[in-house]
Formats: C-alpha cells, structure tokens, sequence
C-alpha cells in the first residue's frame, strides 16, 4: 500500500511501499511515519539534486529517543 503525505508547500508525496522499506531501513525510522511527515513539512535542509530535474532530498537532524 503506498502512502500520501504532503510537504511544506502542501506538495503531494506519494511514497511506495518499497520506498518506505527502504527509507525505514536506511535511516533506522521503523515504524515511525510521523518523522517522515515532519521532515517533509519542517526540513532542515532541502536539496534538488544535481543530475535528476525535480528530484529533491528532504533532510532533518532527528535527536535519539
């Protein structure tokens, strides 16, 4: 099942369920939905990236629970 969330600009975010797997893996968020929202609402840093036209990387400096 994929999953919409939206970010900053109310931009629809459409996250595949191998794209959350891969996100909650790499970055250690399992099960933890909501600190992908808040990246995407509230980032730190936001990044297009260099090779891909409308590719961007939202980033957030997360403190350990």
């Amino acid at each position: 099942m994929d999953l919409e969330l939206r970010d900053k600009w109310n931009t629809k975010i459409r996250l595949s369920k191998e794209r959350i797997k891969h996100i909650e893996n790499h970055m250690g968020l399992h099960d933890k939905i909501q600190r992908i929202e808040e990246t995407l609402q509230h980032p730190d840093i936001l990044k297009e990236d260099e090779e891909q036209d409308g590719l961007w990387f939202y980033h957030k400096y997360l403190k350990e629970e």
